[in-house]
């Protein structure tokens, strides 16, 4: 539901019942908000607090709804399961959904859906077999296109039988979009195609951004602490009530009609005291907590600050001055700091380069770059191939790498002497040579996979050319019209006489500030410019 009606409206939703509900004191309604509100949690990758609101869901359930099947809250604990990669959890929850009374055709579908997924992330290919053929069977029974995995699992039928061409087919069909990249993306490391692989890896982060906005994550947290402050006001309405029931059992008639008559004056003049004191208190703490958020903003846009101007200094800003190399580059950060980095290494005659892009932006990608900009730095001590560097940082970063994050990089080597010069491309742009794009191996990009084996190129003589590597930021650069500046845009500069390597640099990057104008920055800018003599 909440996939065709967008995250923000689904918790306005969830608000609406939650208000309805508050308004005529109805705990049926306080199930229903927070049931809703997990959903919405979980669809939008807050895993932790959608378990969170099941398992309280769960709670006012047995309590208020005894009747009522709780297979709705089991199944979102399913969910959130499968995503800690706990399968045996996946499977528990499952079968105590299947075993609730009066569990409806499309939960119990949903059911043997979870336990598919569960057996076949466990290796159980005989077992996803069998729990398949059920839920096959439930479908041809009740109908529908099922349940909420729709045709997600004749895509991992495909895979569990090893048919990866059918696989795609299918996966392309999905009409859930994280679903149908996460699939490919699956599909193609499956096929040993890890230039899609990492393809459709990127279009599966940019959908789980998209999804993550924190206008909603805001919206569900004040939500969520409306809840908690209504659960808390129940339960003390539920211990007076009680208190109440044993006052009236053991007096007479007349007391007991006088003692609900003060009962309710009491009550009702205590709540009018209760609701005005929390007015005040909810206010109090509302400027408490703008105040502690100003403050905490500006401490982090201190330290932000402080932590790009440590970056900035983490990259090389004076280039050798020699009659046979000119060396420059630059980079600016789409946000406070940044992912891409460059560096050089000057070891007598022998200059190492490289020009890199992490992964997603903000502090975690500036974080990884730390790291692997250190490791550079520490490998080029050793006088190794560009290839063999690549190979230690891949091996290094794919260990106990949870987070999926990657590196793309192209390393060089360049003999002064003799002008040879060994490259090794890791999933990077390919560079332009004399305003011509190289044809070379493209590998992987470094951190995924640790038993990938990058190869190496060489280039006979850099004499008397001119080596140009950018990031992605340069080329996939959008003006307001989401147009980009282009492969083409930027090998027309490059055929032109620039200058030397820094007017070379500076003109690339002006071209670009320009072609974006007023729109907003959506990556970093880096660029690298080599001239031999």
């Amino acid at each position: 539901m909440f996939e065709y009606i967008g995250r923000q409206q689904g918790v306005q939703l969830a608000h609406d019942i939650y208000h309805n509900a508050k308004a005529h004191n109805s705990n049926v309604g306080m199930y229903f908000a927070t049931l809703t509100l997990g959903t919405i949690r979980e669809q939008s990758g807050n895993m932790g607090l959608a378990e969170k609101s099941f398992l309280q869901a769960l709670k006012l359930k047995e309590k208020y709804l005894p009747n009522e099947s709780a297979a709705p809250c089991y199944l979102g604990l399913c969910e959130t399961a499968l995503h800690r990669k706990d399968y045996d959890e996946v499977n528990e929850y499952a079968r105590k959904a299947l075993d609730e009374p009066g569990i409806i055709p499309m939960n119990q579908i949903t059911a043997w859906s979870y336990k598919c997924l569960a057996r076949y992330n466990q290796g159980d290919s005989l077992g996803f077999e069998e729990a398949y053929m059920e839920r096959e069977r439930l479908i041809a029974k009740y109908g529908g296109q099922g349940g909420l995995f729709g045709k997600l699992l004749s895509v991992y039928e495909a895979k569990n039988r090893k048919q990866w061409k059918l696989a795609l087919e299918r996966a392309e069909k999905l009409v859930h979009e994280q679903n149908k990249c996460a699939q490919k993306a699956s599909i193609y490391e499956h096929m040993g195609d890890l230039r899609q692989a990492l393809y459709w890896q990127k279009r599966t982060r940019a959908v789980i951004d998209s999804i993550q906005s924190s206008e909603a994550r805001s919206q569900m947290n004040e939500f969520d602490t409306e809840l908690s402050i209504t659960y808390a006001e129940n339960e003390v309405k539920e211990q007076e009530l009680e208190n109440d029931r044993l006052l009236f059992g053991g007096g007479s008639i007349i007391a007991a009609l006088i003692i609900t008559f003060l009962s309710i004056f009491a009550y009702r003049r205590k709540k009018q005291t209760k609701n005005l004191q929390t007015v005040n208190q909810r206010l109090q703490q509302a400027y408490d907590v703008l105040e502690k958020t100003t403050k905490a903003k500006e401490r982090i846009e201190s330290e932000l600050r402080i932590a790009r101007e440590i970056q900035k200094r983490m990259l090389p800003h004076v280039f050798p001055k020699r009659k046979d190399i000119d060396i420059y580059a630059m980079m600016t950060p789409a946000r406070e700091v940044g992912g891409d980095f460059y560096g050089y290494a000057l070891i007598e005659d022998l200059l190492y380069f490289c020009v890199g892009d992490v992964s997603g932006k903000g502090v975690p990608a500036a974080l990884y770059m730390a790291e692997v900009t250190r490791m550079f730095r520490t490998l080029v001590d050793g006088k190794l191939s560009p290839d063999t560097i690549a190979n230690r940082l891949n091996r290094v970063l794919s260990e106990d790498n949870e987070q999926g994050m990657f590196v793309t990089m192209f390393i060089g080597l360049i003999n002064l002497k003799t002008g040879h010069m060994e490259f090794c491309n890791a999933g990077h742009n390919p560079p332009l040579l004399d305003g011509e794009y190289m044809k070379m191996e493209s590998n992987a990009p470094i951190g995924l996979w640790p038993e990938l084996q990058f190869e190496g190129e060489e280039v006979d003589s850099m004499r008397g050319k001119t080596l140009f590597v950018y990031t992605d930021g340069i080329n996939e650069a959008e003006n307001i019209n989401k147009e980009q500046f282009g492969d083409d845009r930027l090998q027309a500069l490059l055929k032109r006489d620039l200058g030397d390597a820094r007017q070379t640099s500076e003109t690339i990057h002006r071209a670009v500030e320009e072609f974006v104008g007023d729109a907003e920055p959506s990556d970093d800018l880096t660029k690298m410019c080599i001239k031999m003599k």
